[in-house]
């Protein structure tokens, strides 16, 4: 079970255009795993926000029915370089550019593409920021999360115990 912050769902209703926003979190009191099972029954969309978690905690996207986009920064837990961040969005959801021009891969026209990923990338791509990303996730598999905090907390230990 993993901790996650959830407030009140103020008589949120499917189809109304809104979405529950909950982040992921070291502390917390409601299951992620039902949080994300009632919210998908209810049809209401969920985005977790796992800025302070991704590379803490292991988020499994498919066994959360109820996740329909995640969103990370790059450069906590997943040691990556700053300014860079990961979104995901689930099959069947759909989000607006939040910029749009620089249209890439059609740019013949004066249009955002109407496919992802390219309708979400305006401008040139920060292939250096991705890179660094992918190195750092790469340093997570390799070492595994339970290796890097029993690190981090033998560290912790070791710096509360200094006098």
């Amino acid at each position: 079970m993993t901790a996650f912050e959830a407030t009140g769902f103020g008589g949120a209703e499917a189809g109304t255009g809104c979405l529950y926003a909950g982040k992921q979190c070291n502390r917390g009191a409601t299951d992620l795993q039902s949080v994300s099972n009632m919210l998908d029954l209810s049809g209401i969309p969920l985005l977790l926000d796992a800025a302070q978690s991704a590379g803490l905690i292991l988020d499994d996207l498919g066994s959360l029915s109820g996740v329909s986009y995640y969103v990370a920064s790059g450069h906590k837990g997943l040691y990556g370089p700053p300014g860079v961040g990961i979104l995901y969005v689930r099959e069947g959801h759909d989000i607006d550019p939040p910029t749009c021009g620089g249209t890439g891969s059609h740019s013949d026209s004066l249009a955002m593409p109407d496919f992802l990923p390219d309708r979400l990338e305006p401008g040139t791509h920060g292939v250096q920021l991705a890179a660094g990303l992918a190195e750092g996730v790469r340093y997570l598999q390799e070492r595994g999360l339970e290796n890097i905090s029993a690190r981090r907390e033998t560290g912790s230990s070791l710096f509360r115990q200094r006098p």
